[in-house]
This record gives structure tokens, sequence and C-alpha cells, in this order.
């Protein structure tokens, strides 16, 4: 699960509280998954640092974890263990924050937001200002049953996770909820956090104390794992699936098929530009045309290394822009009737190639801050070391920072933001990554640890430094859910 496998006996660390509390151990069952459950749930307790070994709680046997399941267990193992502390009022450190179960006279996060009424007018807001001006609204702005189901979801669920006790039943359900209804809905991390973004200004605006504000996007970000679940998950499978087996047999199949599925959605596509023609006008020359536009796709089919349908950048449209062109491509594939998985396929690698324009953009953004005030060689060399001094003291770090391959990661991070630039950011990040396990906890903490780390950078690089590790969250993420997968298939 991550964890370090030793600990000093000198350094053993239990909390006076959970001697009472051996009844509660003792009664849970021994075997089976239950018996993991409460097992694990015994080791975080009693050392919320996590540094146990795994083999000392459950024995050398161990049990079968499919690859990628570990942060859902370790997850599932906090939310376990902070029931049950709940349940028999036990104050305990879990993560980063004490978790301990409200008394009476405590009031809820909801309760200092100002109520249900407050929280209501400040998402409804959000969800206006997000829809209306960043990304977020673009896939959604033909389909308008859509955003009134993320409305009505978001007031509902979004009101019952701040007013649940983490770790409840209600906190649960609410979790679990928001994630079986974005499986189907494509939001990415760059949509979360403009909409995340959105809502911390709405809720500036409904006079809630600065305090409160950053306390309730905090717990928001809990949900990030659930709201883009589903676009992870596509984005995996796609990147996985786009090989040069597959990329033959889609041509294979093209050159028997008349006039080719290529041309037609070329077709399709050249035909909604029509409509959009500063998105049009704003392309790379080679996709200004129709003949153009299918040269670049069948080079891309016939490509063994494999690279965007339809490459955008650099490019001089914004970022908003290129995101309606990406909407643009997905109502071509699908009036073209590509077959479903093949059209997912490129929508995804057009979406990757929008995070490789978002990255590079966020990126230039931090070059353009630093460079004119000279920043040294050794500043940037400097500037890993302190992140990693900095996560060694944050619990939810430990695993990852334990990890024999992650200095190499966050050295070739620092590369990056000091470079200005990443041409190939899927290989880039992959071969560091693939082995790490990352969680978007510990990406939070980095991202919080970045803020400290950077005494040498210009002091308005700091929200530069943060916006281009927040742009790099999917590359890092499916990089390491991927397990190099992406590299043995090009192999």
């Amino acid at each position: 699960l991550g964890w370090a496998t030793s600990v000093q006996a000198n350094t053993e660390r239990r909390h006076a509280d959970l001697e009472r509390l051996p009844e509660i151990w003792n009664s849970a069952p021994s075997t089976g998954i239950p018996g993991l459950n409460a097992m694990i749930s015994k080791m975080w307790v009693l050392q919320p640092s996590g540094r146990w070994s795994i083999t000392d709680v459950i024995g050398p046997e161990g049990f079968n974890l499919h690859v990628g399941d570990e942060p859902q267990m370790q997850g599932n193992v906090k939310l376990r263990a902070r029931e049950n502390l709940a349940a028999s009022g036990v104050v305990v450190r879990s993560m980063d924050r004490e978790v301990c179960r409200p008394k009476a006279s405590e009031v809820t996060l909801l309760e200092r937001l100002g109520g249900a009424s407050v929280v209501h007018r400040a998402m409804n807001m959000a969800l206006d200002e997000a829809m209306a001006n960043t990304g977020f609204g673009i896939v959604f702005e033909d389909r308008p049953e859509t955003i009134q189901a993320i409305r009505d979801l978001y007031l509902d669920k979004v009101v019952q996770f701040l007013s649940a006790y983490p770790g409840s039943t209600g906190a649960l359900e609410a979790l679990e909820s928001m994630k079986r209804a974005h499986q189907n809905w494509i939001f990415s991390d760059a949509d979360f956090d403009a909409f995340a973004e959105q809502l911390s200004l709405a809720l500036v605006r409904q006079a809630v104390p600065e305090e409160v504000v950053q306390e309730a996007i905090g717990c928001f970000n809990h949900l990030r794992e659930a709201i883009t679940n589903g676009y992870q998950a596509g984005a995996t499978h796609a990147w996985q699936r786009d090989t040069a087996r597959w990329r033959e047999e889609v041509t294979s199949v093209t050159s028997t098929n008349g006039a080719g599925r290529l041309r037609a959605f070329a077709e399709q596509l050249m035909a909604t530009l029509e409509r959009h023609q500063d998105i049009l006008q704003g392309l790379p020359p080679e996709l200004q045309s129709l003949e153009g536009m299918e040269r670049e796709l069948q080079a891309y089919f016939s490509s063994e290394a494999g690279y965007s349908p339809l490459p955008l950048w650099p490019t001089s449209l914004s970022l908003d822009q290129l995101a309606r062109f990406v909407e643009c491509a997905r109502r071509a594939l699908v009036e073209a009737r590509w077959p479903p998985e093949d059209a997912l396929t490129i929508y995804f690698a057009l979406r990757e190639e929008w995070e490789r324009a978002h990255l590079n953009s966020r990126l230039s953004e931090l070059a353009a801050c630093t460079r004119p005030h000279g920043v040294t060689q050794v500043a940037w060399m400097r500037f890993p070391l302190r992140i990693l001094q900095a996560l060694q003291t944050r619990p939810a770090a430990a695993g990852v920072c334990n990890h024999h391959a992650f200095p190499r990661c966050l050295a070739n991070i620092s590369v990056t933001l000091q470079k200005g630039c990443c041409d190939d950011p899927r290989h880039h990040f992959q071969r560091e990554c693939s082995s790490l396990g990352l969680h978007h906890a510990f990406l939070d903490v980095l991202i919080e640890a970045s803020a400290s780390a950077g005494s040498d950078l210009p002091p308005e690089a700091a929200s530069k430094v943060a916006a281009a590790l927040r742009s790099m969250r999917p590359w890092l993420m499916r990089s390491s859910r991927s397990g190099g997968a992406g590299l043995r298939a090009e192999a």
C-alpha cells in the first residue's frame, strides 16, 4: 500500500485515548476482507504516520490486490478508521488534520458557511460562471438537460458532503453518488480546478470568511476523484489503446471502406469549423484545408510512434478556442458514424493535445515570470530539495516520498518547470512515474508545498508554479495509473 516496510521500536507512538478501545479491535473478524480492513484500520490508528509494515499486520502470506487498487484501498482504510473513531469519540490525527466526533456545541462546516441557502447561491453562481466563461461549459453547451442534471446533483450532494462528518455514512453516500453520476460525464482535472476557483470566488461574494472558504474548498477537493473518475478512466483506456497495432487496424478498415472514415471525419470537421472562422484561421496552416487535415490524419494512423491526430501546438488559439475545436471534432466523429470505441480513442487523443497545450501555456507563463529576474540554475536545484524537505513532515506524502523513484520524478518536474516547455509530456513523465502510485491527496500536498519551496524565485512566481503543477496533474496521474503499459505497447 505504499507504506514503509519497518519502524523503529523507540519511535513508535500510540495515542493514550486508544488504550480503552481493545474491545473494538478484538471483536472485529480476523479473516477475509472485513478482517483485512479491520487489521489495517488498527494499524493506521495506532500509528497515524503510516510507517508500519503491512506484513506485520496481516501476516507474510499477504492478500491479492490488483495493480491500481492501492489508492482506493488506502482511502477505504482511512475512512473506516475515521468512522470507528468517530463512533467512540476518540481524537486522532488522520492525514494532516485532527478528526474527532463533533460535540453537541460544535457547528458543522455547512453552518459556518452560513447554511444550505448560502451554499446553494454560491453553487449556482459558480456553475453559471464556469459554464459561461471556461472550457467547463463548452462540452455541455448543446445539452441543457445534462447541465440541469449537474446542477441538481451538486446542489444536493455537495451540500450533503459539506454538512456530513468526514468518514460518516452521509459523507460516503454523497461521495458514492457523485462518483456514479460522473462515470458517463467528461470532467477533467482542469474542469474541476476551474469550477473550484469559481466556487471559491462565489463564496467570497457571499461574505463567507476567508478561512472558512479555504476549509470548504479543501473539503470540496476530496470530491475530485469522484468527479474526474469518468474522464480519467476513459483517458487511461484510450492512452493504452492508442498503439501502432490499433492505428494499423483502423487504416486497414478505412482503406476498404469507400472514401474512408478518415475523409468522412475530415469533411464533417471542416464543415463544423466553417461556423467558427476564428478557430479555423488560428489553426496551423496544414489544418486549414480539407486536404491538409486528411494528410495529417493519414500520417497519424500510419506512424509507428504515434502523436496527436491533429497537432495543435504551437498555436495562436486560446485554451478555450482549443477546447471548442476538440468539441467540434467530437461532434464530427459522431456525424461521420465512427465506431464508438474508435471515436473515443481519437477524442481522448485530441483532449491529450489540449492538455499538452495547457501544460505548455502554464510553463511559458512561469518562464515569463522567472527569466527576467535571472533565476539561476542553483535556485532551481534547491527547489526540489526544499519540496522534499517539506513533504517529509506531511503524513499524506509518506508513501510516495519513501519510494525509490520519487526523487527522480521530482527532479524531472523541477527541470520541466525551469525549461518552460514540454514537447512530449506523455513519455516525459511516464518513465519516472509509472511505478509511484500517485494519488490526488499527494498531489494536493505537493502543490501546497511548492509555495514554501520557491523562496529563491520571485514572489509572483508562486502562483505560476502552482498553476504549472496543476496542469501536470493529468499527466502524472495517467502515467502512474498506466503502470508503463503505454511504453511497453509502443516498444
